[in-house]
C-alpha cells in the first residue's frame, strides 16, 4: 500500500534514514542500524552519541549475537561488525523501522518504534533458530551515553564525561549528567534479567580496540561496572538457548525520566503489551497522514 520503504541490502549509496518523532522524543535510524536517540531537540539534548559521517557511519545502538559453540559473532544490523549476512532487509515504515538478518542459521528481527505518549524508544528483538539442532547464543547490547547538546561534540570530551554518573537497578541502567541543562535520567531497560552488564566503554571495547571486534563479545564477559568516572556507555549481556525451530523475544527500552521510579510504569506498559502498543503507534501515524495523499 506504499506505507513502507523496503531496502534489501545494507549497501545503499549513502545512509537511508528514518526519523521517528511523534512528539518530544525521537530517534534517527539508518538501514545499517546506525543512528541516535534524542529528547525535545536533537541539537540540544541527545541521549546517545552520534557524529555525522556518511562515509564511515559508525555510531549507533547495537546488538551483537554470538554462537557460543562456533565462537562466531555478528550484529543484528550490518554495523558495526560488518559481516555480510545470508539475507538482509530494512523496512522503514510510518513511525517504525524493522531490521531483518539471517546469519549462521539464526533469523533476527529488530522492530524499533517511539510511542506517542511516552518518552521512550522501544526495541523488540525476535530470534529464531532455523537450524535442525539447538544453538546457544550470547547477546550483547551497546551504545554510548551523550546526555548533552550537540555543540559539545569533540569539545573536551573527557571533561564532559566526568559529570555523567551511571547506576544499575533491577534490569535497568541509569545515566545522569550532573551539571546538565535538563534534570533528567537517561535509562535503558530489558525485559529479561541480564547475566551481566557494564557502563564502562573500555570494559566493553577494550583498550585501543573497536566496535567491530570488542573484547567483551570475544571473551563473553562484562564486569558490572558503574559509577562517576567510567567512560559512560550501556551494555547488557544475555545467554539464551534456542532449540530447532524455537523463537524467543526480548524487549529493550531507551528513554528519559524525571524520577527513577517512573521507569517501573514504563516497563509494565511495554513489557506486558508491547505489540498492542506497536499497533497503536502505527494507527497514530496512519491517522496523521491519511488526510494527505500524493500520486505519482
Amino acid at each position: 500500500d506504499g506505507s513502507e520503504y523496503v531496502i534489501k541490502t545494507p549497501f545503499t549509496p549513502k545512509p537511508w534514514t528514518n526519523i521517528i518523532c511523534p512528539d518530544e522524543f525521537g530517534v534517527l535510524i539508518t538501514q545499517l542500524g546506525t543512528g541516535y536517540t534524542f529528547y525535545k531537540n536533537p541539537a540540544l539534548f541527545r541521549l546517545t552519541s552520534w557524529t555525522q559521517d556518511i562515509v564511515k557511519e559508525e555510531f549507533g545502538k547495537y546488538i551483537y549475537l554470538k554462537d557460543v559453540e562456533k565462537n562466531n559473532f555478528w550484529s543484528v544490523g550490518y554495523k558495526p561488525v560488518c559481516k555480510v549476512p545470508k539475507k538482509y532487509k530494512c523496512v522503514h515504515g510510518l513511525g517504525y523501522t524493522k531490521l531483518f538478518n539471517e546469519s549462521n542459521k539464526i533469523n533476527s528481527e529488530l522492530t524499533i518504534f517511539v510511542p506517542e505518549k511516552d518518552n521512550v524508544e522501544v526495541q523488540i528483538l525476535k530470534l529464531k533458530n532455523i537450524d535442525t539442532h539447538p544453538h546457544e547464543l550470547e547477546i550483547f547490547t551497546y551504545f554510548e551515553w551523550f546526555l548533552r547538546e550537540v555543540s559539545t561534540v569533540g569539545v573536551h570530551n573527557e571533561f564532559q564525561k566526568l559529570f555523567i554518573e551511571t547506576d544499575y537497578i533491577e534490569k535497568t541502567i541509569f545515566a545522569k549528567k550532573l551539571n546538565g541543562l535538563l534534570n533528567l535520567y537517561g535509562f535503558t531497560s530489558c525485559s529479561i534479567k541480564p547475566e551481566s552488564f557494564t557502563t564502562d566503554k573500555e570494559d566493553f571495547i577494550g583498550n585501543y580496540n573497536s566496535l567491530k571486534n570488542p573484547v567483551a563479545v570475544r571473551k563473553g564477559k562484562l564486569n558490572n561496572l558503574v559509577g562517576r568516572y567510567v567512560d559512560p556507555v550501556s551494555s547488557f549481556k544475555f545467554k539464551i538457548k534456542l532449540s530447532a525451530g524455537e523463537e524467543k523475544e526480548i524487549i529493550f527500552l531507551i528513554g528519559v525520566v524525571k524520577n527513577r521510579n517512573e521507569v517501573k510504569r514504563v516497563q509494565q506498559k511495554y513489557f506486558n503489551n508491547v505489540w498492542k502498543n506497536f499497533d497503536e503507534t502505527k494507527n497514530f501515524w496512519i491517522k496523521k497522514f491519511s488526510k494527505t495523499k500524493v500520486e505519482t
